[in-house]
């Protein structure tokens, strides 16, 4: 199934096809009260997350999970808005396609195409389910089911922003480079609770990054150039707020970085981008890190939707990359596992794939799991 958003003036075209059909005639939507009903769900994200840095879900600093619970009630509220923004109850068309939505399987791949010129939108988060919300007692334990009702645990969403193709999905190890661009003293800083990702993380900066890892812009500009003639991933581990990306005390825009990943670049290879940073799949127009692969040569971004505690983003960059590099696996399901993984939870919901799910190594690097 396929959504298309295109600007139009004040207002969004949503139209859909399915079962490779034709494309539908578009409904249009309120342009402003999108973007507010998005900022006001990513509000609620921020909350969560400043949550989380608070208690670590520890149930001893939130007694019956009462806060955790009314930042949930928050959050189906404005997904809801979001929801009812979308689906008009006025709008005939627009109920027959959510009723066509509905029909379909659970984990049904949803992609939605957009154009990088607008302000997107949290689809993960749209709250489309007005029955009874579990009630969590003190014994259990907060998990992805709490979250029941939202499109992140109905559907497999890939968002696609508009662009040229790119090369092949399907990436020969001979001619695959990682470039690691990190924050160095918040990586130091995250260390010690990282676990096994710290030794996974060390693992794949010695054995297939380009040069260990890169620590300020200049460095990493200067890297990217010496990649741009082999496939790989450009791994993005830095303070942000959807258009700035700082490492240590270098600061590049959301222009400077696509001007970064393009300049020299031969477009018959392939590159992803993953960004663990806050904010980095949103941003205003025409301003926005989406719009880095939004040319030839680039398979898409792995981005958040709101803030995100540095500890939780590092080991969610990482897994991702592991499951690529490690362990074979095609983006969509190391993406769709890293999400899956409890101890992550819930922060590891706020990252969207705007990327091709087919993106893969034609074999994994074997002696990382040997190593």
């Amino acid at each position: 199934m396929e959504l298309y958003l295109d600007p139009n003036g004040d207002n969004v075209k949503l139209s859909w096809r399915s079962d490779d059909g034709r494309r539908s005639k578009p409904i249009l939507l309120p342009k402003q009260c999108l973007i507010d009903r998005a900022c006001k769900v990513r509000a609620e994200l921020n909350d969560l997350n400043d949550y989380v840095k608070e208690t670590g879900l520890n149930g001893s600093k939130d007694p019956g999970w009462a806060r955790y619970q009314e930042i949930l009630g928050h959050l189906r509220e404005c997904g809801r808005w979001l929801f009812k923004a979308i689906f008009n109850y006025k709008d005939a068309r627009a109920q027959g396609l959510l009723n066509t939505l509905y029909s379909l399987p659970t984990a049904t791949e949803l992609k939605i195409c957009c154009s990088d010129e607008q302000v997107t939108l949290p689809f993960g988060f749209v709250y489309g389910d007005d029955g009874d919300v579990p009630n969590l007692t003190s014994a259990m334990r907060p998990s992805r089911k709490d979250l029941g009702g939202f499109w992140l645990n109905r559907f497999k969403i890939t968002m696609v922003i508009d662009g040229d193709p790119c090369g092949s999905l399907i990436i020969d190890p001979a001619s695959f480079k990682s470039l690691y661009a990190l924050h160095e003293r918040e990586l130091d800083k995250a260390a010690a609770y990282m676990g096994e990702d710290r030794e996974r993380l060390d693992l794949l900066l010695k054995t297939i990054d380009f040069r260990r890892g890169y620590y300020d812009w200049p460095n990493a500009e200067r890297a990217c150039e010496e990649v741009a003639g082999w496939d790989g991933v450009v791994f993005v581990f830095a303070h942000s707020d959807g258009d700035i990306l700082e490492l240590e005390n270098t600061t590049i825009d959301s222009l400077m970085f696509a001007e970064m990943l393009h300049r020299n670049r031969n477009e018959a290879h392939t590159a992803l981008i993953v960004l663990n940073c806050c904010l980095s799949a949103t941003g205003g127009e025409n301003c926005s890190l989406l719009g880095s692969v939004a040319e030839r040569g680039f398979c898409g971004l792995i981005g958040t939707e709101a803030k995100i505690l540095n500890t939780h983003a590092i080991c969610c960059g990482t897994r991702i990359m592991w499951g690529l590099c490690a362990e074979g696996l095609p983006l969509g399901e190391a993406f769709d596992r890293m999400q899956d993984d409890g101890d992550l939870f819930p922060l590891n919901l706020f990252y969207t794939c705007y990327a091709d799910r087919r993106f893969r190594l034609a074999t994994p690097f074997t002696h990382l799991k040997a190593a």
